[in-house]
């Protein structure tokens, strides 16, 4: 190690002065002059991103869930509307066993009686079960707690049967005017 000599001021007065002191240190031979180095931004931009993509992940997991819950929450909603209409309609009439109805509900009835005689009586408001399997129709009034129709039910395929005369059937194709709960 060898001793480097410099001039350095002592303190703001001796800007100003010009004398000779001098202050001696010593520095390796092999080390350079410390530098303040750049940081590189690169990893922060790194972690920042892994962040949102984390933040981002999670959001839409938890966002996914409310929506499953929600659907639950409705489906099973429409399945106790229809167990409750099932067990008022099924003290005024006996029901067919073994399945579910479709619910619909009347939302214009005069549309619907130029269509089909079944709904000669309709009016707003009233429920439709339909049973595909027994293949029957039944009209529901809910503020009356009235069955106000009864008919079967002709499908695509069964047109060619014959029919009551006095209740013409219900066609499941044409029900457009019926809104479903």
């Amino acid at each position: 190690m060898t001793p480097i000599t410099r001039r350095m001021p002592l303190n703001k007065f001796d800007l100003e002065d010009s004398s000779d002191e001098t202050v001696t240190s010593e520095l390796d031979e092999t080390s350079e002059p410390m530098l303040a180095k750049p940081r590189s931004n690169k990893a922060g931009l790194l972690i920042l991103f892994l962040l949102a993509m984390l933040f981002l992940g999670s959001t839409a997991y938890y966002y996914r869930e409310n929506v499953k819950l929600k659907n639950n929450d409705l489906q099973k909603a429409a399945q106790e509307s229809t167990a409750e209409l099932v067990n008022k309609v099924s003290k005024l009439i006996i029901l067919p066993r073994g399945e579910t109805p479709v619910v619909a509900t009347v939302t214009d009835p005069e549309k619907l009686k130029k269509e089909q005689a079944f709904f000669t009586n309709a009016s707003v408001g009233d429920k439709i079960l339909i049973y595909t399997k027994a293949r029957k129709a039944f009209m529901y009034n809910p503020k009356l707690n009235l069955i106000i129709e009864v008919a079967p039910i002709v499908l695509g395929d069964q047109n060619n049967q014959s029919q009551s005369a006095s209740q013409p059937p219900l066609q499941s194709e044409q029900q457009s005017p019926i809104g479903t709960p």
